[in-house]
């Protein structure tokens, strides 16, 4: 185990007090997820922690996810909790409440996005004014549609299509600010 460690010669008189004790150079911090996000954690994943009253940010590791839930209170809304532990060198003090935050490299659709012709899916991406039929593939993770392939970023999706809507129809959007 790496860390610093600390000599105390008191111990050796008082079966209490510990002859060695070894500090860990790294620091765990435990965060609780809810049920609709714990398929998003995974041991060993990069997490960016950060301070919550002076924003002071760190990297860390997902060190640990628990595998049962967390014992429901009577203030408990229904929801399972699962506790899940991140090591780092965290460069404050062990009181400071933090946020960790994982970033996610995911693209999610709405259902009505989503057209389906045979086993083959699809959506009408809006390019040059005009609707574009663009195949996909997605998976279903926590009741959403999650892309796999056939969009990237910054594409423009038509959300709702109506069915007179075909390849090559010219589209008028508005655009919500």
């Amino acid at each position: 185990m790496d860390g610093i460690a600390a000599v105390d010669e008191k111990g050796e008189a008082s079966p209490e007090v510990p002859v060695i004790t070894v500090s860990s150079k790294s620091k765990q911090i435990k965060g609780i997820v809810t049920e609709y996000d714990l398929d998003k954690l995974v041991p060993g994943q990069v997490v960016q922690v950060a301070t919550v009253g002076d924003n002071r940010k760190a990297e860390g590791k997902i060190k640990s996810v628990a595998a049962t839930a967390i014992a429901a209170n009577s203030d408990s809304n229904n929801v399972a909790a699962y506790e899940f532990i991140v090591e780092g060198n965290f460069p404050w003090s062990d009181d400071l409440s933090t946020i960790i935050t994982l970033k996610q490299n995911q693209l999610l659709l709405p259902d009505a996005a989503v057209k389906q012709k045979g086993s083959k899916q699809y959506v009408y991406k809006y390019v040059d004014g005009k609707a574009k039929q663009a195949e996909i593939q997605t998976q279903e993770a926590g009741g959403r549609k999650v892309v796999q392939s056939g969009l990237k970023a910054n594409d423009r999706i038509i959300e709702n299509p109506d069915g007179d809507i075909a390849d090559g129809t010219e589209v008028q959007v508005s655009d919500n600010d």
